[in-house]
């Protein structure tokens, strides 16, 4: 592979191991081509590329001993290759500052408490330059405040000179103001009079209006009489349907007698049903004590085998029976809702019989009655034996699970080991990441001048900051000339006012 050189320096290639390097007299800031960098985020891709780097640095170091171990009959050779190795090493070196200030840069664009210190380092760098400022404004302002004072007594004596003059012409101004009064009043004897001609135009309009609100008052007492029928008439309709509720309810009477024959029916209905829901619970209990047993059965077998991971024995034991409780209680759930739905159908099928007649209504519904206990025995006898076949399907699925629990043991042991070994790295690398934060953080305070610390918020600086950092204090002559100079300025207000007075 060949590289283009300037012109005006000289050098030789030469080929180690495949590679052509450039030997001579060529200084490593002629090097031409862009460094290809590459910032590791993490301690592994760190680790790689730095056993990457030492291999090629050993490798270098068995080309130039090989070099070296060469006759003393070639030392142009050897001396180009000490030149080699020096500016592989200063190559090196530049390349590594490089990496070292990439790699802080991360560090800050990254970090959010670095990111904070160097907003906080700017603000207080401008504070700095604000307050300077102030202070600088504060003593021109001073200045200039003398000066005003100093005019300000000059000024005076050209105001007591401009109030004599006005007074004269204030005289003057009271003499025509005499005369505009005479004319005034004239003015004033005539609009009086044009004001009486209007009032009684107004009264004249008022009479007007009052015989026309009258005509009004007469038509609304008609409207009165009218809406007072109406009302009348509202009465009477509301009387009428009264009579048609009372009548309304006596029918619901009759059909509420109806209705108490049909509940005695459904009690009966219900009480066999609760006798039969008893039954099922008898059983279930049953099946629960064999299962414990044959479980017991099955603990004391294997209680040798499961001693040393009993802890999570017991929580996949707690997810079976869990599993197994939420099965019956949906079980349970579905029965309730299949007889809350017969109970509803029941229900809209009395309504639809009650606009019947009571004599077929009562046929109808013993009919029914019997025809629903006759089917609902045959579902009973069905459903229990749906029940036993799924008791022996559950026992087969608890075998298998008794075989996947050791499984899943063995798993989770592995798997916890491995998380140990996670979270001990994760801790070293937290801790090493926080060492260079707090190196970085040093190394900003550091670069800024101690008169702009003192202009850092309270909180901005750690306890390890302090020990390291030695921060001046604040000065106050700022507060201290500001003070004075508003206290020169309401002494010079004070005369001012006292020379105006007088």
């Amino acid at each position: 592979m060949a590289t283009n050189t300037p012109p005006s320096c000289s050098g030789t290639m030469t080929t180690v191991l495949g590679r052509t390097k450039l030997v001579g007299p060529l200084s490593p800031c002629f090097i031409k081509g862009p460094t290809k960098l590459i910032i590791p985020y993490t301690r592994d891709s760190f680790e790689h590329h730095h056993s990457k780097f030492a291999r090629r640095m050993l490798i270098d170091l068995e080309s130039l001993n090989r070099s070296k171990e060469l006759p003393n009959s070639v030392p142009l050779k050897s001396e180009q290759n000490e030149k080699m190795a020096m500016c592989n090493e200063l190559r090196q070196l530049k390349h590594d500052e490089i990496i070292e200030r990439k790699r802080r840069i991360q560090l800050r664009q990254d970090c959010h408490e670095l990111r904070e210190l160097a907003e906080q380092l700017r603000v207080a760098h401008i504070n700095k330059d604000i307050a300077e400022s102030m202070e600088l404004g504060e003593k021109r302002r001073h200045a200039e405040k003398l000066e005003r004072a100093e005019s300000a007594k000059c000024a005076e004596k050209e105001r007591l000179k401009i109030l004599a003059m006005e007074r004269e012409k204030e005289m003057k101004r009271k003499e025509e103001q005499q005369k505009l009064y005479a004319t005034l009043s004239n003015q004033v004897d005539e609009t009086k009079r044009r004001l009486q001609m209007e009032r009684q135009e107004k009264i004249a309009d008022r009479e007007q209006r009052l015989t026309l609100q009258q005509i009004i008052e007469e038509e609304k007492a008609e409207q009165l009489k009218a809406q007072q029928r109406k009302i009348e008439n509202r009465k009477e309709m509301l009387q009428y349907i009264e009579e048609q509720n009372r009548n309304k309810e006596r029918q619901r009477a009759l059909e509420r007698e109806d209705f108490q024959t049909a509940e005695l029916s459904k009690l009966i209905y219900d009480e066999r049903k609760a006798k039969i829901k008893t039954e099922m619970l008898e059983a279930q209990r049953k099946h629960q004590a064999i299962s414990m047993r044959i479980g017991q059965q099955v603990y004391e077998i294997e209680s040798q085998k499961r001693q040393r991971d009993r802890v999570l024995t017991d929580l996949l034991q707690e997810e079976y029976k869990a599993r197994q409780d939420a099965r019956f209680r949906q079980q349970l759930e579905q029965q309730q809702e299949d007889r809350m739905r017969v109970r509803k159908e029941l229900e809209r099928y009395r309504h639809e019989l009650m606009q019947r007649n009571l004599e077929k209504e009562r046929l109808k519904r013993e009919e029914i009655a019997a025809s629903k206990l006759e089917s609902y025995d045959v579902m009973e006898a069905k459903r229990i034996e749906d029940e036993k076949a799924k008791y022996q399907e559950r026992k087969k699925y608890g075998n298998m699970l008794l075989s996947m629990m050791e499984e899943n043991q063995r798993r989770r042991a592995e798997d916890t080991a491995e998380n140990v070994q996670i979270f001990d790295m994760l801790a070293k690398a937290e801790e090493e990441r926080q060492t260079c934060i707090q190196e970085e953080r040093l190394r900003m305070l550091g670069s800024v001048p101690q008169s702009v610390l003192r202009y850092l918020p309270k909180n901005a600086l750690t306890k390890a900051d302090r020990e390291q950092i030695v921060i001046p204090k604040r000065p106050q002559q700022f507060g201290e000339t500001w003070k004075a100079s508003r206290e020169q300025t309401n002494i010079l207000k004070r005369q001012h006012l006292g020379g105006g007075d007088s």
